[in-house]
């Protein structure tokens, strides 16, 4: 069941969201998303689901491109402006881990943050519905910082659940995502400036994958 709570000035409204994180990115906002479609493969990605869409870039992308796509969101600001747009999303509290169906991709961007308590649980959850998880996570934060500015960007940056000042950095994450994902998932992580950009796969099905890739040898 989702519960309304009050939320930070930049999760009222998508208008001020993208504002106020091109000023973070210097105007490379869009970037973000632009690396994780480079990492898409409109031969065998055919469902796409999106955790913690937020912004409707990777939704229009699957739209251009006729993939099946779901997006869910716990802020209803944001289903709500997808919704408009015709996006086929759903308002849902991803803590209560709600069916995702079957899917070739799952993508979370700029929200793993949010769940770093219970880590282990939200990536083997995802995994379970999907060949393949992609993260594009912020590493260089104002919220992390130890100080009046760090608090203010904490409450600023509040989704829901409270102020929220934990952030990643690239070797937190490197470490996160190897530990839980050892012996289970491969992982492929690369840092951009603001951004790490990681993918999980299956050993199983990276395997397959490789073999097919190498004629098998």
């Amino acid at each position: 069941m989702v519960v309304r709570r009050k939320i930070g000035l930049i999760y009222r409204h998508v208008l001020i969201y993208r504002v106020v994180l091109n000023l973070l990115y210097l105007g490379r906002y869009r970037q973000r998303f632009d690396r994780v479609l480079a990492r898409l493969d409109r031969r065998r990605d055919k469902r796409l689901v999106e955790l913690c869409f937020g912004d409707i870039y990777i939704a229009q992308w699957c739209v251009k491109h006729r993939i099946e796509y779901l997006g869910i969101d716990v802020n209803p600001s944001f289903v709500n402006w997808a919704r408009a747009r015709g996006h086929n999303v759903l308002r849902a509290d991803l803590r209560e881990r709600p069916p995702l169906g079957a899917s070739d991709v799952v993508v979370i961007a700029g929200s793993l943050y949010h769940f770093h308590d219970i880590l282990d649980e939200f990536i083997h959850w995802a995994m379970a519905s999907t060949r393949r998880l992609i993260i594009a996570e912020p590493i260089r934060n104002w919220a992390s910082r130890n100080d009046v500015w760090g608090r203010i960007a904490g409450r600023l940056a509040n989704a829901g659940a409270g102020p929220e000042n934990f952030r990643y950095d690239a070797n937190s994450l490197r470490g996160e995502l190897a530990r839980v994902s050892e012996g289970r998932y491969s992982v492929d992580c690369s840092v951009y400036g603001k951004d790490a950009i990681a993918e999980l796969r299956h050993l199983a099905d990276r395997a397959a994958t490789t073999a097919v890739e190498t004629g098998g040898e």
